[in-house]
């Protein structure tokens, strides 16, 4: 009895491996690429703000050596460190875009809701979108091989009070997916 149940536990562990070898060799292996990040300080005595940064998206798939297959969009997030100055209970508005396309907006929202980093896909937050031809020109940009060697992301806006002085921190995360 002992044989046969020694048997069976070899051969399922045999069956298994075996399929997930092959889930392997279908499906490609995912990576998380390095994530882009963007900042902008603003020190501004008016209520008005802008910056524009060129970035590099070259960087995405650092140090991994496979042939990328594709490249995903996984999360885009917004943090405002206003520890420099600037009233927390100040209210922003304005728009962050790139290559003149606008990702995401934003309407009267306090400088605390992002004292941590959120999502801007975060359905929860009031006053706050994104603009899904923008994010589908962000993904039509991260399927180009190679990928862009530079773009520009920019935020302008106004805000409830001045002065102004905090630093605005987009970061885009991924994930790259490799040909098996």
């Amino acid at each position: 009895m002992k044989k046969i149940s020694l048997t069976m536990i070899a051969t399922a562990g045999l069956c298994l491996v075996l399929l997930s070898a092959c889930e392997f060799g279908i499906y490609p292996l995912l990576f998380d690429g390095v994530p882009v990040i963007v900042k902008y300080r603003i020190d501004e005595t008016s209520t008005s703000y802008s910056g524009s940064s060129t970035v590099n998206l070259q960087n995405i798939p650092e140090e991994i050596e496979e042939e990328i297959d594709s490249i995903k969009v996984f999360n885009i997030t917004l943090k405002i460190d206003s520890t420099a100055g600037t009233n927390p209970s100040t209210t922003v508005s304005g728009s962050a875009s790139i290559d003149s396309r606008t990702i995401f907006t934003f309407t009267n929202v306090p400088l605390s809701t992002f004292s941590t980093e959120r999502s801007i896909f975060d359905t929860a937050l009031s006053g706050v979108s994104f603009i899904p031809d923008g994010v589908a020109y962000l993904i039509g940009l991260l399927n180009q091989r190679p990928l862009p060697a530079t773009v520009t992301f920019a935020v302008s806006g106004s805000a409830s009070s001045s002065p102004l002085r905090f630093t605005i921190c987009i970061k885009l995360y991924t994930q790259v997916f490799t040909s098996p």
